[in-house]
């Protein structure tokens, strides 16, 4: 009786110690498992923290690339917008200086339009014109060629007309009594300071004295020439002194001509 009792109470007792461990085998299982969710959290939010900042990084890299292609779309755009607008006034120019040749103006007056005085083609071609010219026969004097055509256009006055008449008075300073005085026009002088005057004709120290002498002549003698090329050289070389329309016919000759070449020029380059 006791020995079955005692076995009774030997298998409550290890059913008790059984169920207490089982007990503390579940509530350890339970920590493990509760000790290991906030790791796996953390690394989630460690994951989708960085992947975050790389995608912002993303955006603004990808914001500031479009920006920079926004404003080298707008740069190409004015750049196109200039060139057009440069191309229009080379071909306006170009347009005027065409009508002016067509209608001979050059041929017969000295005084030039406003047109002319102020088309930077013209202004080119006529430097390119003197600079050639000079380099022929006194090349000394080519490098001043766009100070002379600068100089006529204050006045204006056709830069052709001031260099074919030099060209025939002393062929730009080289020959006759220019080459002594420096007076390339030949212009006469009533001075009597003998620095000035040399057997009736202006002594200059330099090219631009020359040309500014040249020039203010051509001035004073607008109003009673009406700007007229023919009636010009009358007062400038008169007859009983020269051959007046043999020199009239050269230089009328060789405007026209270098018109013609710089019509023909315009029409090549178009």
């Amino acid at each position: 009786m006791n020995d079955k009792l005692d076995g009774e109470v030997n298998k409550e007792y290890y059913k008790e110690k059984l169920k207490d461990f089982m007990v503390g085998v579940l509530t350890l299982a339970m920590l493990g498992v509760a000790a290991r969710i906030p790791k796996i959290n953390t690394s989630n939010n460690k994951n989708f923290s960085e992947t975050l900042k790389e995608t912002t990084y993303t955006c603004v890299e990808n914001s500031q690339r479009n920006h920079e292609i926004e404003e080298r779309l707008r740069f190409d755009e004015k750049v196109k917008e200039n060139n057009y607008n440069n191309l229009n006034k080379i071909i306006e120019e170009r347009q005027q200086l065409e009508e002016i040749i067509n209608k001979n103006l050059l041929a017969n007056k000295y005084i030039l339009p406003k047109e002319l005085t102020t088309n930077n083609l013209y202004k080119e071609k006529m430097k390119e014109t003197v600079r050639s010219e000079l380099e022929k026969y006194n090349p000394q004097l080519a490098s001043k060629s766009a100070y002379f055509v600068n100089k006529c256009l204050e006045h204006k006055i056709n830069p052709l007309l001031v260099l074919y008449m030099w060209k025939v008075e002393s062929l730009y300073g080289t020959k006759g009594i220019a080459v002594i005085t420096k007076s390339i026009g030949n212009e006469r002088s009533y001075s009597k300071d003998p620095n000035k005057n040399f057997k009736g004709f202006a002594m200059y120290d330099s090219f631009e004295e020359a040309l500014k002498a040249t020039l203010e002549t051509l001035e004073r003698l607008k109003k009673p020439t009406r700007g007229r090329i023919e009636n010009l050289i009358k007062y400038w070389a008169p007859p009983q002194e020269n051959e007046t329309q043999l020199y009239v016919n050269i230089v009328k000759e060789a405007i026209i001509r270098r018109q013609e070449q710089i019509k023909e020029e315009l029409e090549n380059n178009k």
